[in-house]
């Protein structure tokens, strides 16, 4: 992985020019070096790179600043600055700049669009009106012509200067030249490539070094939140927790006291029945030796009967 990355920055453009001013340590050298790569056709970003090397060794403001003007600026900065600013370009780089100042307009104006085109709430339609209107943006010409200083007259030099974009590979593939409209469109989908990303500026790093503070600063007061949150839940659940063990003891004392007197009052029947049962037993145990003895009386009876009868028929009794 290492080897593939130190070969492409061997065959990036600048190397060569990076290698060519470490070596090189005269005023005049460095600036035919440096005025070399401003024309060089296939060098559109490292600027900053070149900056960096030979800040140390030229003490030449007007070339520092072209550095600067190639690496984040565009044409409208070269334009409306004092003369003497910058060093004299060549019509050659001219349309270099000319190039990088495309880049930037068309990346700004694609980036606002996109602010632009969020949808307040997600749905099927807007999510469908947002794939088409992504895969397809459009720049007008008006606009290319206010920022790059033609006029309506200037047609064909802006429309030369856009292929010449798209053939050095500055701009997504599949964008086309809209003449009919008079407008750039531009194919933006997962598979093209993006637009040429230009050198930062101190001032970009800076604010960006805010942007992902104030980030930080969000995050950890989000954060510091869901810990609260999650401290509080964590106490409710104790709580819920506690809550329920006692409501589940007081259904166990229940359960117990029901069983409780169930058994008791199935104690004082058993004692009832079992009282019950035994006077009924005693009395018939009576029942029976009344009856035991009534019949032995009889019995007598019958028998002194049966003796007086013998006696009147002249028996006598031996």
């Amino acid at each position: 992985m290492s080897s593939s990355k130190e070969s492409k920055s061997l065959h990036h453009p600048v190397q060569k020019y990076l290698d060519m001013l470490s070596t090189s340590n005269d005023a005049a050298s460095i600036n035919a070096i440096v005025m070399k790569a401003f024309s060089d056709p296939k060098l559109f970003s490292g600027f900053h790179q070149i900056k960096s090397l030979i800040e140390s060794k030229s003490q030449d403001k007007h070339l520092l600043n072209t550095l600067d003007l190639f690496s984040f600026g565009t044409l409208q900065d070269y334009s409306n600055q004092e003369p003497g600013t910058y060093v004299n370009l060549t019509s050659q780089q001219m349309d270099k700049l000319k190039a990088l100042s495309v880049v930037t307009i068309i990346d700004t104006a694609m980036n606002s669009h996109l602010d632009k085109s969020k949808p307040k709430r997600s749905s099927r339609r807007n999510k469908h009106e947002i794939s088409n209107s992504n895969s397809c943006n459009v720049v007008p010409y008006s606009l290319l012509f206010e920022k790059l200083g033609y006029n309506s007259q200037d047609i064909r030099s802006l429309e030369d200067l856009l292929i010449h974009c798209i053939y050095s590979n500055l701009l997504p593939n599949g964008t086309k030249l809209n003449q009919q409209n008079m407008q750039l469109s531009l194919n933006l989908t997962s598979s093209s490539t993006p637009t040429l990303v230009r050198d930062v500026s101190q001032q970009d790093v800076n604010d960006m070094i805010c942007q992902l503070e104030s980030f930080l600063s969000t995050s950890s007061g989000i954060q510091a939140q869901l810990q609260n949150s999650i401290k509080d839940l964590k106490q409710r659940q104790g709580e819920e927790k506690q809550s329920w063990n006692e409501i589940d003891v007081q259904i166990q004392l229940s359960k117990s006291k029901v069983t409780s007197d169930k058994f008791e009052q199935s104690s004082g029947s058993l004692e009832d029945v079992i009282s019950t049962t035994v006077g009924s037993l005693g009395e018939s145990m009576e029942w029976s030796k009344s009856g035991v003895s009534a019949g032995v009386d009889v019995k007598r009876a019958r028998k002194d009967r049966g003796d007086k009868k013998v006696s009147l028929l002249g028996f006598k009794r031996k």
